[in-house]
Parts: C-alpha cells; structure tokens; sequence
C-alpha cells in the first residue's frame, strides 16, 4: 500500500490471507502480489455504485507513478 506522509509517498506492505476481505477509499492505492515463488495473485474489485471509469499506475523510467484513466467501455473492449 502507498501510503502519502509529511515525509512524501510510503510503500508499506499488509498481509491479507487466502479468503479474506477488506476496503478502502478512493484515495486508496494498492498492488497485489504474493510472496516470491508462491503463484498467482487474483484481487476481486466490488464497486458499488458502478464505476464508469477506472484508473491504473504504472512507474515511469525515474520510477514515478503515473495514473492512466480507462473508461468501462475501454476496459471491456480489451
């Protein structure tokens, strides 16, 4: 989970078990992943009211996250 501070933008891990739930806020950014080696990761996202649009991360060449926006229509077509 990033987490902003005073100090800027954190990375802080949580462990979530096998069958568990939990949520978050808007302003909540996460990545999925399992421990090196142990497989796959599947997250289900559960919106309600629908979105009509979500958004991804990725790290450009410094490093820095970069949002890129993609409507229901777009995410369906892929």
């Amino acid at each position: 989970m990033l987490e902003l501070t005073d100090l800027g933008l954190l990375a802080r891990e949580v462990a979530h078990h096998a069958g568990s739930t939990f949520a978050f806020d808007a302003s909540h950014v996460h990545r999925l992943r399992h421990p090196e080696g142990s497989g796959p990761a599947v997250s289900i996202h559960v919106y309600s009211p629908a979105l009509c649009r979500m958004g991804y991360y990725d790290a450009d060449a410094s490093g820095l996250l970069r949002r890129t926006s993609v409507s229901y229509a777009e995410e369906t077509a892929a």
